[in-house]
């Protein structure tokens, strides 16, 4: 446990209920947050002015991304759209309608593909045209069984990680986009689910939070279980690794923030972050400041960053 909680360096505030995802651009200097009462928000980092307010969607965000020039946002919501928005305009630039609820949105690290993927099968969208390019051959066994809850795509493009309501991990080749393999991450039948999930830098591990508290480790390549670690008291619905890949900080709906050794799985610090549920996580991408988005679910949203440094510092790290 920590010895002192870190301070907060900036907290942004505006949204009327819960912020459910957070984005960074890969410039550093402009923050997305997505809120289930229905609008995104964007803000100045260093500052913590927000610069805009997209509207557009009629129900809950669940999700935004920024591609990898950071000229064009997405978002995913229960209006079973996700929508491209220009950056510069805050202008929305296509809906990409579903038919279904929309949890989840992820661009390939080349920019050219938008994953999209929630309560009906796995799309993906050229960027470009806004066209539908391909479905992944997810079957729906059951109601909600293959949910998908989050998603992660390596560094490289190659494969892609979904997060399941079935507690099932699954992964996919991009280039084929067919599944490579399905793995099983607990047998608790009330709290299955895998509600996120992210890769290291270099794609060799994999990390996800489950429905009952716990975070996961895997070795991608041998699909073997490196750490199981009993990381909270509710479900974790953010994970984020630090650039380095040496931090993972998970955030639960316990309120609350741990940051883990990744090589060891050790517990580095503990501190409590929003009133009621933490929904997102994100790294900078110079790793010195961790950004958290929560709040109360239908009452208040909220987006907080903190100083790695105070975080280690508070763990009693040099």
């Amino acid at each position: 446990m920590s010895a002192a909680e870190p301070k907060e360096r900036i907290s942004f505030a505006g949204h009327t209920a819960v912020v459910s995802s957070v984005a960074l651009t890969p410039d550093g200097k402009t923050l997305a947050s997505g809120s289930y009462d229905t609008t995104i928000k964007l803000w100045d980092l260093a500052t913590g002015k927000e610069t805009a307010t997209l509207r557009g969607h009629t129900a809950g965000v669940y999700s935004v991304g920024f591609a990898p020039d950071g000229k064009t946002l997405a978002s995913a919501s229960h209006d079973d759209t996700a929508r491209l928005w220009d950056l510069a305009s805050g202008k929305e630039i296509a809906a990409l309608k579903h038919g279904y609820h929309v949890k989840r949105v992820v661009f390939t690290p080349d920019g050219k593909t938008l994953i999209s993927g929630g309560e009906g099968p796995i799309k993906l969208w050229d960027v470009v045209t806004a066209k539908e390019r391909t479905t992944l051959d997810l079957v729906m066994e059951k109601a909600n069984a293959n949910l998908v809850l989050s998603m992660a795509v390596t560094a490289d493009g190659k494969v892609l990680c979904t997060g399941h309501g079935d507690g099932n991990l699954k992964l996919w080749d991009l280039t084929t986009a067919k599944e490579m393999t399905t793995i099983r991450t607990n047998d608790k039948p009330s709290e299955r689910h895998v509600p996120s999930v992210a890769f290291t830098a270099d794609g060799k591990t994999l990390a996800c939070g489950i429905g009952y508290g716990a975070v996961k480790l895997w070795d991608v390549g041998t699909r073997e279980e490196q750490h199981n670690i009993d990381a909270h008291r509710a479900r974790v619905w953010g994970l984020a690794i630090s650039p380095d890949g040496k931090m993972l900080a998970s955030g639960a709906w316990d309120g609350t923030i741990k940051s883990w050794d990744l090589p060891t799985g050790k517990e580095r610090a503990s501190f409590r972050v929003h009133d009621n549920r933490v929904y997102a996580l994100a790294f900078t991408s110079d790793g010195k400041t961790l950004v958290s988005g929560g709040g109360i679910q239908f009452k208040r949203g909220e987006v907080k960053l903190w100083d790695v440094a105070a975080i280690l510092k508070s763990s009693g790290d040099k």
